[in-house]
């Protein structure tokens, strides 16, 4: 979201407020050195008007401000970014000082009640154009996926409860969207004893349930469990989706994605990545009646490392070879650490968004509120994991600790939403099992940690909600990381 700076003398603090909340009503976020969040404004206002974040800056003229130096010297600042500058003239102020009387003016009226008027928000939307980036949703069927939003994953391998029991529970929460795999639908015949003690998934008629209620149901390649499983036959079954399909309809799929063999980094090739990935689109959109979403592998070196520099590149290739409503990336293939991770997603919306694309971005293996939190701040839409049926969440810090220690966070069921799920977790009678009410209290807290996400990007609070879970000193890292990337 863009941000309009206000600049001002001390003494009209009240009034820049009243200015920041019209900026904020016209779509805009603002940004005031007095706000409690700022360590060291004078360096954060010199670096923010000259970012594509800022849209430019308003000065509240005043017979103070008039006389105050650091506030000419910080209008001056944005015109020497060549970024817009709207002068407000306060009360009696009939002109702005010497050297800074160029450009839109506006005069601004004070009321008795400290609301300011005059055709504020009219005249910044006349300077300032449209806040910026309009609201993302996936819309399949009727139905709409706002954007941040997690997406609760479905699999056999490694996880607390089994996969039809876990569509069972899904289904008294009505999550936004759910993500199932194409090899548990199918589960071929098994390959060892490790992957014949774990059940397909038979309950289709909680997945028709699921997507009747409201919910976006997705289908994955199953790529995931093949490996681990270790059946090597899988990834050449490339008519799985189809299989799949026929058993249970699905909003989207993902695509049947092959791996990129390694190679050395002077034979990595851009293009033949693209043309693989747009292939496989091809290929499954032909064979299925839902949307498909590819899967963009990053290019592999020799040792295994993933050449991911060149996903931004790879990205905006396939969107203009193929146009697909949403294109997905793995997180371990974005770099090494989460703020390497910014960094690339960062680099892929840019570079989508400067090809004129307003592609929705899916991340694969997201299942980590906090990770979510960030990578959406850098411009990542969708999320699956499966951290919330392996783990126990603290709904306070969403921090994620083992499944055992659910005990330690069962007194939290007081500040779950949803009345009927916060009743099957205090059931005392012995009819809802322990390992239940765990699965209950993640998927709440889960969802709930989506919709605070939602919250601080719609509204430019991304500031707040890290302060709030005690990552204020990761968040502002994160921020300089984005500007440099």
């Amino acid at each position: 979201m863009k941000k309009i700076v206000v600049f001002y003398d001390s003494a009209d603090l009240a009034v820049a407020r009243k200015v920041a909340d019209e900026i904020k009503a016209t779509g805009f976020s603002s940004w005031l050195a007095n706000d409690d969040s700022k360590v060291d404004w004078h360096s954060e206002v010199e670096e923010l008007v000259t970012s594509d974040t800022c849209a430019g800056a308003v000065v509240i003229w005043s017979e103070s401000s008039k006389s105050n130096l650091v506030v000419r010297d910080e209008a001056k600042e944005v015109t020497n970014a060549i970024k817009p500058l709207l002068g407000l003239l306060l009360d009696g102020t009939s002109k702005a000082p010497f050297g800074l009387r160029d450009g839109p003016r506006h005069r601004l009226e004070v009321g008795l009640n400290g609301t300011v008027h005059g055709e504020l928000r009219q005249k910044l939307n006349t300077i300032f154009g449209e806040a910026g980036p309009k609201e993302r949703a996936l819309i399949l069927n009727k139905k709409k996926l706002f954007a941040p939003e997690m997406i609760l994953s479905v699999s056999s391998f490694e996880t607390q409860i089994e996969p039809d029991a876990t569509l069972s529970l899904l289904s008294h929460v009505r999550p936004p969207a759910v993500l199932v795999s194409a090899y548990d639908l199918l589960r071929p015949k098994p390959l060892s004893l490790r992957s014949a003690i774990k059940p397909k998934i038979t309950n289709i008629a909680a997945i028709e349930s699921l997507r009747e209620t409201g919910s976006l149901v997705f289908l994955d390649s199953g790529n995931y469990e093949a490996m681990q499983y270790k059946d090597s036959s899988w990834k050449k079954g490339t008519k799985h989706l189809l299989e799949a399909h026929k058993l249970v309809d699905v909003d989207l799929a993902f695509t049947h994605d092959s791996f990129p063999k390694e190679t050395s980094l002077v034979k990595v090739s851009v293009q033949q990545r693209i043309d693989e990935i747009s292939e496989e689109y091809a290929r499954d959109q032909s064979l299925i009646d839902c949307a498909v979403a590819p899967i963009v592998h990053a290019p592999r070196l020799l040792g295994g490392q993933y050449c991911y520099d060149r996903l931004p590149e790879i990205c905006c290739g396939v969107v203009r070879a193929i146009a697909p409503p949403m294109i997905a990336v793995a997180e371990r293939e974005l770099g090494d650490g989460l703020m390497e991770r910014i960094c690339t997603v960062a680099k892929i919306r840019k570079a989508l968004v400067d090809q004129g694309s307003e592609t929705l971005l899916h991340v694969l293996g997201t299942g980590n509120p906090i990770t979510m939190a960030f990578l959406s701040l850098a411009g990542a839409d969708f999320f699956d994991g499966l951290e919330w049926c392996r783990t126990a969440i603290d709904g306070k810090s969403w921090r994620l600790y083992h499944f055992q220690q659910w005990d330690l966070f069962a007194s939290q069921t007081g500040l779950i939403t949803s009345a009927e799920v916060a009743t099957l977790i205090k059931n005392q009678n012995g009819s809802t099992p322990w390992f239940i009410k765990v699965a209950f209290h993640n998927m709440a807290f889960f969802m709930q940690a989506s919709k605070e996400i939602q919250t601080a990007h719609k509204n430019d609070l991304y500031e707040r909600l890290f302060s709030d879970k005690d990552l204020w000193v990761e968040y502002k890292l994160a921020i300089e990381r984005l500007r440099r990337a």
